[in-house]
């Protein structure tokens, strides 16, 4: 965000688009070059909907990705509106508003860092719960307090945290019900 913000502040927000465009091509040829011995198992027989529908007729799989949808609306809606806001309330400039922005990269990277060991010592259902809440809280003290500067940050860095939180550990269930249908159709 910090990097959107400098290319936003320097040059325009339009090239912003641009830039990460043509910057997303390094990720691909270094994929391209380092796993050219990947293996690819390609099932013939593969239908496109049916593992889908097969995955959404289980009720824990269905209410973790309906879980994993609302997170999404919540968190990541709300996020989408700070750099709007930051411009409103404090007049900042873009590279500003990247660089206060970026407690959310931040703290998502750091809560990514810990958050298999918090998860292994008080259980995934606590870590989502403290995500949710983490973000909710940042959320509302963006709302009631954000005209202050270092509780906007903190609120930024509580959704962050609370994102990685609550998406990774979703994600990985969501993977797991995945793997156990795949087991089931092995023949």
């Amino acid at each position: 965000m910090a990097i959107g913000g400098a290319i936003a502040y320097f040059i325009s927000w339009r090239q912003v688009f641009v830039v990460y465009a043509i910057l997303s091509v390094i990720p691909a040829l270094l994929i391209l070059k380092n796993y050219k011995n990947m293996p690819s198992i390609k099932n013939p027989d593969s239908q496109f909907l049916k593992p889908y529908f097969m995955l959404l007729s289980n009720f824990k799989s269905l209410i973790t990705y309906f879980v994993v949808l609302l997170e999404g609306m919540f968190i990541v809606g709300g996020f989408s509106y700070i750099g709007s806001f930051i411009a409103k309330e404090y007049n900042y400039n873009n590279l500003l508003i990247g660089l206060i922005m970026t407690a959310f990269g931040v703290m998502s990277l750091i809560g990514g860092r810990i958050s298999g060991n918090v998860a292994k010592k008080i259980g995934i259902r606590k870590i989502l719960v403290i995500g949710l809440l983490s973000a909710a809280l940042g959320e509302l003290l963006i709302y009631n307090l954000g005209y202050n500067l270092i509780i906007l940050i903190v609120s930024i860095g509580l959704m962050g945290l609370g994102f990685i939180f609550t998406h990774s550990t979703l994600l990985t269930r969501a993977t797991e019900f995945a793997k156990k249908k795949e087991e089931l159709q092995c023949p």
